[in-house]
């Protein structure tokens, strides 16, 4: 055989990429080339590209020993086929090695169940926001507050420079610095009252003048759409196009419009909002998007889509200030302010800084991180309030109104407040439902039944109506009578269905749900009960008996999803539930809990296992009274890293507090240890962990102290179960399958559904 005509010997080259030194649980990447030495000559069946592949990797010319038809395939068969016991033992150790990465990969994988037999959509898709608890204080409280707005759609049909001044020195935290849009300000406090700078807005842009409001959520620009009483300004009015408008489905006229009366709107066309300042000045307008053109920090340009204010009606004291600037720059926290949507799209990490010159010449302002500086700050805490809740909205009866509804794995009932007449509500989100007589569950329905099963009244023959009171385990309360009327949901493809659901028309609360509910309007029910929103779809075959939720580890939202679209094939760790007739919870066995290395007693007996709840409707985590003293004795240990135990804060039993206040739980996790949960089985190699590092049991109180979010559980339920609340669920996805009994879960950041890169309203 000519040596033009022998096969070419095969090069590989194997490429191990190892995780970078802060982030080990990205895992190692290992890339495989396999090259050909391509003959000058070429056959029919060669490709002519294999000459650039050897060109563009060099590998060392090693001749082989042999020529045969095909070294590797033979090499391979000599080495295993010729001795079978070798290859099973290496077939069997890939096996276990492939099970092994399944179970500890962080990544959720993006293939679904039936995505490409059945593109009929099947799951319904929901945000989650975060719910802060009330406490003395008002933490959504700013200068300008977003108000009710009932005027109907004032909307009629709608059919540069650059700033000179230079920064000549920043302290700037890293070297290369290109995600930080960097903005000229100029102003005073006299005459002018004002800081401002320039935006640059639009297809061509035009600048606009706008006052720099860290107090305001909106950005707002005045336009004429028409403008029913806007200021002179410092140019022309901005001027939207019909394809500017924001729809009222949009997820940030959520954000806006919720602490509105008037709520969701089926026919309006726009999305509609007030402003009301702390002067008593007020802007009207509708949410518009459109192109802002922004200056990064490294002096290149990006433009990206930003939803703001389009303000047609000024009124009050707005109007003197708008005679040299355009409008309001919101840089609050709030969702829809410019920093936090630019945060959104992955554009900067949301910071905001401004120094003003003490010449009232002006200065400058950063959207990013790239400007501060690593040390020689004076830092303290923002107030927020550890008592996280998440929620979703619910869109009911006909024409559809919205309602802030808990999302509540450990309830069964989905419940509204309601004028019933009301006996006891509080002051809630949005109106109070208001029943028809149609709309009351009569006492033979078999929803009715469910839900009478546990309460001592019983089935009343004479009734007109299906009483039903709900006991929580904080001792508050809720009594009403069921009813049944149409809920609009969107589907994971973004169309709409409606269909009849039985919830409580809930009339009387007490207890601390007087406090939760002053942002929210009830209770969203998601056990494994007949009567919740899930099993009640299931019944009518819209969807399978599935319920899944993603919350963000930084409390930020996440998503919510019933039905198994979302689910993916594999990446999770699934345990089985346990099969409990009188209760609905969604629980499993637990065999151990440690804290590092250190094992917690579970407080059951040797020849038992322990029980776990996964409880989103809980704020925290709670623990065994015996679990719960081994976590405190171990947690002594970091008395001494300089962190010193603050019994002086109300905020939870066990808080420390150090020199300095903390930001967040990312300046002190370094000294504690992550959780692990072992389910299934106490042989740790078949059984399925569940891993809780210290952001997911530690939360940063109003004094800038680091608390534990894990409580003594010994009164609450039967004092013997692990009860996992919103603290410890966050950073993954879990899913309750109730098809087939089981439990799952996996790493995720909750941004992204499995399904697609982006969500429907993210």
């Amino acid at each position: 055989m000519d040596s033009d005509d022998a096969p070419q010997p095969v090069k590989g080259v194997v490429v191990i990429s190892l995780p970078p030194p802060d982030n080990p649980s990205m895992g190692k990447t290992i890339t495989a080339f396999t090259l050909y030495n391509t003959p000058q000559t070429q056959t029919r069946h060669e490709q002519p590209h294999h000459d650039n592949q050897q060109d563009s990797l060099p590998v060392q010319q090693h001749q082989p020993p042999i020529n045969p038809e095909s070294q590797f395939s033979l090499s391979i068969s000599r080495t295993f086929f010729g001795t079978p016991r070798k290859f099973w033992i290496f077939l069997g150790i890939s096996v276990f090695a492939l099970l092994l990465y399944c179970s500890v990969s962080s990544q959720t994988f993006e293939e679904l169940r039936g995505s490409d037999d059945d593109d009929r959509p099947k799951s319904f898709l929901f945000p989650l926001y975060p719910k802060w608890g009330t406490q003395q204080w008002d933490v959504k409280l700013k200068l300008g507050r977003l108000v009710d707005v009932d005027k109907g759609d004032l909307v009629s049909p709608i059919v540069n420079g650059r700033g000179t001044r230079m920064i000549n020195k920043l302290s700037a935290s890293k070297a290369k610095v290109d995600s930080t849009a960097l903005l000229p300000v100029r102003g005073d406090v006299y005459p002018n009252g004002l800081y401002y700078t320039y935006m640059l807005v639009g297809s061509p842009p035009k600048r606009y003048f706008l006052d720099m409001d860290t107090g305001s959520d909106l950005t707002w620009i005045q336009c004429d759409a028409p403008c029913a009483s806007c200021a002179k300004g410092a140019n022309a009015l901005y001027k939207p196009t019909k394809g500017n408008i924001v729809p009222p489905r949009d997820t940030l006229c959520t954000e806006v419009q919720r602490n509105q009366e008037a709520g969701y709107c089926a026919t309006c066309q726009q999305c509609d909002y007030e402003i009301q300042y702390a002067d008593q000045s007020s802007s009207l307008g509708v949410l518009a998007r459109d192109e802002f053109r922004l200056r990064m920090a490294n002096g290149s340009w990006t433009s990206l889509n930003v939803v703001f204010g389009c303000a047609y009606d000024q009124q009050g004291l707005l109007l003197d200030t708008l005679t040299k600037t355009d409008g309001i720059l919101g840089l609050s926290r709030a969702k829809v302010s410019l920093p936090s949507q630019l945060a959104s799209k992955g554009i900067i990490n949301n910071v905001v800084g401004h120094c003003l010159t003490s010449d009232a010449g002006g200065g400058y302002l950063f959207l990013g991180d790239d400007f501060v500086p690593q040390w020689g700050m004076a830092w303290v805490p923002m107030l927020n309030s550890p008592s996280l809740l998440y929620y979703t909205y619910m869109l009911v009866g006909s024409p559809p109104k919205r309602y802030f509804l808990d999302m509540d794995t450990g309830s069964d009932l989905t419940w509204i407040q309601c004028d019933a007449p009301c006996a006891s509500c509080a002051k809630g989100a949005n109106a109070l439902y208001k029943p028809t007589k149609g709309n009351i569950v009569p006492p033979r329905d078999t929803l009715c039944t469910e839900v009478q099963r546990n309460q001592e009244a019983g089935y009343c023959a004479t009734c007109q109506q299906c009483d039903y009171e709900i006991q929580y385990a904080d001792q508050s309360s809720s009594l009403g009578v069921l009813a049944r009327d149409e809920f609009r949901l969107r589907m994971a493809n973004g169309s709409w269905t409606s269909l009849n659901v039985v919830f409580g028309c809930a009339y009387d609360q007490q207890g601390l749900l007087l406090d939760t509910l002053t942002k929210t309007d009830g209770i969203l029910g998601l056990s494994r009960a007949k009567v919740s929103l899930p099993s009640q779809l299931a019944s009518k075959g819209i969807i399978n008996n599935v319920v899944g939720h993603c919350l963000t580890s930084d409390a930020g939202g996440g998503y919510l999803f019933l039905g198994d679209d979302f689910v993916p094939q594999w990446g999770m760790a699934w345990v089985p539930m346990l099969n409990s007739p009188s209760l609905d919870y969604y629980d499993t066995e637990i065999v151990r809990i440690s804290y590092g290395s250190r094992l917690l007693r579970l407080g059951v007996p040797v020849s038992r296992v322990g029980r776990a709840v996964f409880d989103s409707g809980s704020s925290y985590t709670y623990f065994t009274q015996q679990a719960y003293s081994d976590l405190v004795a171990s947690l002594k240990e970091v008395s001494g890293s300089g962190l010193v135990e603050d019994t002086s804060d109300p905020t939870l039993p066990m808080c420390w507090r150090a020199e300095f206040p903390f930001r967040s739980v990312a300046d002190v996790k370094h000294f504690f240890k992550t959780l692990t949960l072992q389910f299934g089985s106490k042989w740790w190699i078949v059984s399925r962990k569940l891993q809780i590092p210290p952001e997911g049991y530690l939360i940063i109180s109003n004094k800038g102290n680091v608390c534990l979010g894990i409580l003594d559980g010994s009164k609450v339920h039967d004092g013997s179960t692990i009860i996992l609340g919103d603290v410890s669920l966050r950073g993954q996805l879990f899913v309750y399958d109730n098809v087939n009994q089981k439990v799952g879960w996996a790493r995720s950041d909750c941004l992204t559904s499995p399904r697609s890169k982006t969500l429907p309203f993210f």
